[in-house]
């Protein structure tokens, strides 16, 4: 099972934003990218998250 993220992170220093498309194997893999981001002090918007069928 394996699902397509599109997020943005923000950085909060100086306000530079980059859009990123992945592809995930698990939720976990969501809650560790989460975790990472936000504490080097990045802002997610998650725009996209959906199942994709095998």
């Amino acid at each position: 099972m394996s699902y397509r993220l599109y997020y943005e992170i923000e950085n909060q220093k100086n306000g530079l934003k980059k859009r990123i498309d992945c592809e995930l194997f698990s939720a976990n893999d969501l809650v560790k990218i989460l975790n990472f981001y936000q504490s080097i002090g990045f802002k997610i918007k998650i725009l996209s998250f959906k199942h994709k069928g095998v």
